[in-house]
């Protein structure tokens, strides 16, 4: 009997040691599968993030791509409508210019006719003097 005593104590202690190992490994576990629940919400959180990143960054693309656009088209227009100004100043200059000798030409035929009348070749001198200040 003493050994069936002996043999049973010796298994009740092995018992025990097994029981106290199995207990720190369901801590352990337990401190495992923590470590990993916390793991899981982290990487859950990183992938929402990165798809309001992504849809946030297509958004924002898309506005840039329509700022751009407009930008581009008012360049063209500022472009044709300096085009159309220079034309148009091109042509004030050639008239200008047909003027001012259209009013050399008339000074030069009352300087020829003797200077009948001093008042027109004034206002001659005049305008012509308007019409460069306008050039």
């Amino acid at each position: 009997q003493d050994v069936s005593l002996q043999e049973a104590t010796a298994q009740a202690k092995l018992l025990v040691r097994e029981n106290e190992a199995m207990k720190t490994a369901l801590a352990e576990l337990e401190i495992g599968a923590q470590r990993l629940r916390a793991d899981n919400q982290r990487l859950q959180r990183d992938d929402e993030d990165r798809k309001v990143s992504r849809v946030l960054g297509r958004f924002l693309v898309r506005k840039m791509e329509r700022r751009m656009h407009l930008a581009q088209a008012e360049q063209r227009n500022h472009e044709e409508r300096l085009a159309s100004l220079r034309l148009e100043l091109a042509e004030a200059n050639q008239r200008c210019e047909t003027m001012q000798a259209e009013m050399e030409r008339q000074a030069q035929q009352i300087a020829a006719q003797g200077g009948r009348s001093s008042r027109h070749a004034e206002e001659v001198a005049r305008l012509t003097a308007e019409n460069r200040l306008l050039t």
